[in-house]
Protein backbone atom coordinates (compact mmCIF):
# COMPACT_ATOMS: atom_id res chain seq x y z
CA UNK A 1 0.00 0.00 0.00
CA UNK A 2 1.53 3.30 -0.26
CA UNK A 3 0.30 6.82 0.48
CA UNK A 4 -0.54 9.50 -2.59
CA UNK A 5 -1.06 12.93 -3.03
CA UNK A 6 -2.09 14.96 -5.59
CA UNK A 7 -3.22 18.27 -6.38
CA UNK A 8 -7.17 18.88 -5.58
CA UNK A 9 -8.58 20.86 -8.66
CA UNK A 10 -10.49 24.16 -8.68
CA UNK A 11 -13.67 24.83 -9.79
CA UNK A 12 -15.41 28.39 -10.25
CA UNK A 13 -19.01 29.05 -11.37
CA UNK A 14 -20.01 31.81 -13.03
CA UNK A 15 -22.33 33.10 -10.49
CA UNK A 16 -19.31 33.57 -8.61
CA UNK A 17 -20.91 31.59 -5.75
CA UNK A 18 -18.66 28.73 -4.88
CA UNK A 19 -19.50 25.33 -6.48
CA UNK A 20 -20.39 22.00 -4.28
CA UNK A 21 -17.70 19.65 -5.30
CA UNK A 22 -17.89 16.13 -4.70
CA UNK A 23 -15.42 13.58 -4.89
CA UNK A 24 -14.65 9.95 -3.61
CA UNK A 25 -10.91 10.14 -1.99
CA UNK A 26 -8.64 12.83 -0.78
CA UNK A 27 -4.82 13.09 -1.29
CA UNK A 28 -2.94 11.66 1.07
CA UNK A 29 -5.25 8.37 1.37
CA UNK A 30 -3.89 4.94 1.21
CA UNK A 31 -4.35 2.84 -1.77
CA UNK A 32 -3.40 -0.58 -2.15
CA UNK A 33 -1.79 -2.49 -4.74
CA UNK A 34 -4.47 -1.95 -8.02
CA UNK A 35 -5.66 1.14 -9.60
CA UNK A 36 -8.32 3.23 -8.32
CA UNK A 37 -10.06 6.15 -10.14
CA UNK A 38 -10.08 9.45 -8.59
CA UNK A 39 -13.24 11.76 -9.53
CA UNK A 40 -14.19 15.40 -8.72
CA UNK A 41 -17.48 16.81 -9.65
CA UNK A 42 -18.65 20.67 -9.39
CA UNK A 43 -22.08 21.43 -9.12
CA UNK A 44 -23.60 24.88 -8.95
CA UNK A 45 -25.77 26.25 -6.32
CA UNK A 46 -28.93 24.65 -8.08
CA UNK A 47 -27.76 21.62 -8.72
CA UNK A 48 -25.82 21.70 -12.11
CA UNK A 49 -22.87 19.88 -13.04
CA UNK A 50 -20.53 22.81 -14.09
CA UNK A 51 -17.54 20.36 -14.98
CA UNK A 52 -15.65 17.03 -13.79
CA UNK A 53 -12.05 16.15 -12.83
CA UNK A 54 -10.97 11.88 -12.92
CA UNK A 55 -8.04 10.41 -13.11
CA UNK A 56 -7.06 7.08 -12.20
CA UNK A 57 -4.38 6.06 -9.71
CA UNK A 58 -2.09 2.93 -10.29
CA UNK A 59 0.05 1.39 -7.02
CA UNK A 60 2.22 -1.24 -8.48
CA UNK A 61 3.94 -3.68 -6.42
CA UNK A 62 7.33 -3.36 -5.80
CA UNK A 63 10.44 -5.00 -7.14
CA UNK A 64 12.70 -6.41 -4.55
CA UNK A 65 16.29 -7.63 -6.21
CA UNK A 66 17.52 -10.58 -3.91
CA UNK A 67 21.46 -11.26 -3.75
Amino acid sequence: SERVQWVIPEFLDNSNKLPIIEHNTNPGALFYIGEVFVYYVARDQSGNVNDSCAFKVHVKRKRVDAY
